[in-house]
C-alpha cells in the first residue's frame, strides 16, 4: 500500500506498534502488482516468520493500540491507503461512491477482531486468512479481467513541464484557474500560489479536501456554468476520455463526452480548457461559433506511428464564427 505522510505520522504517532507491523508487511507485499494481489500469490496470503513473531510478540501492546475507537480511525488510514495503492497502480480504475467506506471497514472489522494477547496465537491466524480472502474479493470487483500487463504507468510531471507542454504561462491565464486531476501532491496548483496566482483550484481522486483543493471524481463535480478562466488537464481527463473512447464501454466512453462538454460550458466567456492529450474526436463535433479549437502536435511519434497532439479549446461569444487549427 501507499501511504500518504500525513497518514504516515498519524499511524507513527498514534499506533506504534501497528506502525512497525505494517512496515513490515509493506517491505513484503508493497511491489506486489495489482493482478498477484488478487489472485492471492504466496507472499500475501502467507505470514513470513518474522512478521509473525513481531504479531505473537506485540499483541498485548498492538491490543491496547486499539481498544476504543482505535481500529476505526487505524482501519481508516488503512482503507485510505488501499485506495492510494490500486490508483497508483493504474490509474483507470473506476471506484463507486462508497469505495472508501467498503474498504476502510474492511480493516477496521480485521482490528476489531484481532484477539487479546492470551488468545492470539490459536485465532490471529485464522482472522488474517478471512481478511485475505474479502480484500482479494474487494480488488476482483474492481479489477475484474485485469492481467498483468494492464497496469499503465503512473507519473508525476514537473509544474513547468506541464505548463510548456500546455503552452501557457501563470501570467497567460485567466482566472479562476482549476488543474483538473492535479495528482496527490497538487504540485501546480501549490506552484501557482507561490508565483501569487491565488486563484488556482485543484480536483483530483487521490488528494485531500484541504484549502484549495478538493478530492472526487471529475465525472461527479458539479461545474458551474461560466465560472472558469482557465481548465488545465495535463495527462488527466483527457488521458482518461481517450481511453475510454478507444477501448472502454460505450457507457464509459459517454459518460466522459458528457463530462466534458460539462466542462467546456463551465468556461467564462473567453476562458480556455487546455489539456493533453488532445481529443479529436470529440474536438471536430463542436460547433464552431460557440469553441475556437487549437491543437498542437508535438514532436514526439509513438512506435504505432500515433503523433501526440494537446489541446486548447477557447469559449467564443455567442455569434462569433472560428476555424479549428492545427498548429
Amino acid at each position: 500500500m501507499t501511504v500518504a505522510a500525513p497518514d504516515r505520522e498519524e499511524i507513527r504517532r498514534s499506533f506504534p506498534v501497528a506502525a512497525h507491523l505494517l512496515s513490515l508487511r509493506l517491505s513484503e507485499t508493497a511491489d506486489l502488482p495489482l493482478w498477484a494481489i488478487r489472485t492471492g500469490v504466496p507472499a500475501l496470503v502467507c505470514l513470513t516468520p518474522s512478521l509473525q513473531a513481531s504479531l505473537t510478540n506485540g499483541a498485548s501492546e498492538l491490543w491496547q493500540e486499539l481498544r476504543g475507537e482505535g481500529a476505526e480511525r487505524l482501519g481508516a488510514l488503512m482503507g485510505r491507503a488501499l485506495t492510494r495503492y490500486m490508483m497508483h497502480r493504474n490509474q483507470y480504475l473506476a471506484f463507486p461512491r462508497d469505495w472508501d467506506r467498503e474498504a476502510q471497514a474492511l480493516y477496521a472489522d480485521l482490528l476489531h477482531a484481532l484477539p487479546s494477547a492470551a488468545q492470539f496465537e490459536r485465532k490471529a491466524a485464522n482472522l488474517l486468512r478471512k481478511h485475505q480472502a474479502r480484500l482479494r474479493a474487494l480488488l476482483a470487483s474492481r479489477e475484474a479481467g485485469a492481467t498483468a500487463a494492464d497496469e499503465p504507468l503512473c507519473a508525476h510531471y514537473s509544474p513547468g513541464l506541464q505548463l510548456r507542454l500546455l503552452d501557457i504561462t501563470p501570467t497567460d491565464m485567466p482566472g479562476p484557474v482549476l488543474d483538473l486531476g492535479c495528482g496527490e501532491d497538487a504540485a501546480l496548483v501549490h506552484e501557482l500560489h507561490r508565483l501569487g496566482r491565488i486563484d488556482a483550484w485543484g480536483l483530483d481522486a487521490l488528494c485531500e479536501t484541504n484549502g484549495h483543493l478538493f478530492r472526487g471524481d471529475w465525472n461527479d463535480a458539479r461545474f458551474t456554468p461560466a465560472a472558469w478562466g482557465t481548465i488545465l488537464a495535463h495527462h488527466s481527463f483527457s488521458l482518461h476520455a481517450f481511453r475510454a473512447h478507444l477501448h472502454g464501454p460505450d457507457t464509459t466512453a459517454t459518460r466522459h463526452a458528457r463530462t466534458y462538454m460539462r466542462i467546456l460550458a463551465s468556461l467564462k466567456p473567453g476562458g480556455s480548457f487546455r489539456y493533453a492529450p488532445a481529443l479529436p474526436f470529440l474536438e471536430d463535433l463542436l460547433p464552431a461559433d460557440q469553441w475556437l479549437v487549437r491543437r498542437r502536435e508535438l514532436p514526439v511519434v509513438a512506435p504505432d506511428g500515433f503523433r501526440f497532439q494537446t489541446a486548447c479549446v477557447i469559449a467564443l461569444p455567442y455569434g462569433t464564427t472560428k476555424g479549428n487549427t492545427n498548429v
